[in-house]
């Protein structure tokens, strides 16, 4: 495919290559009704070529627009996941550090150094309980998440998991 829009690109039709590299070389064709291929192979081709795509120059557009479109998109994703990543990464990291100041001060009641583990140990025993009790779907699918937080806030969350946290935590502090 690369030898193919090196040749296209080479006679001045770059927008015909973009666009196979788009769409595939079997669209094109079929949309320019000639093979590609052979065309590039004489001076009669590539003359056809070149005033094929001046005829289709619309429709090739689209089709390079189109695949930058989803490119795009998908960059887009990407970065709002790397983001959540991270701003989820932060939060856990500003709880614990919260969580452990409270717990070191002196000043601090007996109720605010354990209502977390208080609230936790009410989500991990009532989650089960909840469960039981239930057939709704939605609360079925919430409560083992909630369960799993709860319990990756206090016992830490699998090794790759960890690897994961430092390469967000690394990102986030390029960024």
């Amino acid at each position: 495919m690369l030898p193919l829009f090196a040749r296209l690109a080479q006679q001045g039709m770059s927008l015909l290559g973009n666009a196979i590299l788009a769409k595939g070389k079997a669209v094109i064709e079929d949309k320019l009704g000639v093979s590609v291929e052979s065309s590039t192979q004489t001076l009669e081709g590539l003359i056809r070529l070149k005033r094929l795509e001046l005829d289709h120059e619309e429709a090739l557009q689209g089709f390079v627009l189109a695949e930058r479109e989803q490119e795009l998109k998908a960059e887009a994703l990407a970065l709002a996941l790397a983001l959540a990543l991270a701003l989820a990464f932060a939060d856990t990291t500003s709880a614990r550090d919260m969580q452990t100041r409270v717990n070191e001060s002196a000043n601090a009641s007996w109720l605010s150094k354990n209502i977390a583990a208080v609230l936790a140990l009410v989500v991990v025993i009532g989650g089960p309980l909840t469960l039981v009790l239930t057939d709704d779907v939605d609360v079925r699918i919430a409560v083992p998440s909630l369960v799993t937080l709860v319990l990756g806030f206090y016992f830490g969350t699998s090794a790759s998991s960890k690897i994961e946290d430092a390469v967000l935590h690394t990102i986030a502090q390029d960024e």
